[in-house]
């Protein structure tokens, strides 16, 4: 039997991204619904970190039944969202001049709405994907004719 080590890439990919937001310390800033939440940077890290350890406990638990291309897409829909929400609040030359939003109208529209919307789409898959892994895994483990130790 092939062994994958989907909960250390989990651990590795969480240290990763922890510690890049920590070390450009910008704080996030999460926009829903009008609300804008300022996450500070040593907050925001703990949190990566925790909630990459809750997956990787998740896959390590199910390690003898769950389905190795789904872990992999999972980690892609996962991580992909995260990396865009740290890249984007970390940027310096984040341009404030109102004359820059009324000229670039259709690129501002493209960074505030539609590129979120799509990263928050592919988070909500990942999230999905890591459910429907886990009830697959509980299936297969309940097999009848199966015991639990083979």
């Amino acid at each position: 039997m092939k062994k994958f080590y989907l909960h250390l890439l989990f651990i590795f990919i969480g240290i990763g991204l922890a510690l890049w937001s920590f070390i450009f310390a910008y704080p996030q800033i999460l926009n829903i619904k009008d609300t804008y939440f300022v996450i500070s940077p040593q907050v925001f890290s703990i949190f990566v970190l925790a909630f990459y350890t809750i997956f990787a406990a998740t896959y390590f638990i199910t390690r003898k039944y769950s389905n190795y291309l789904f872990g992999l897409l999972n980690i892609f829909f996962i991580t992909l969202p995260i990396i865009y929400f740290i890249y984007s609040n970390s940027q310096e030359d984040q341009i404030t001049e109102i004359s820059y939003y009324i000229t670039h109208q259709s690129e501002m529209a493209w960074k505030t709405v539609y590129i979120p919307n799509a990263f928050k789409i592919f988070f909500s898959i990942g999230i999905f994907m890591l459910l429907l892994n886990i009830i697959l895994s509980i299936a297969k483990f309940k097999k009848p004719g199966k015991s639990a130790s083979s």
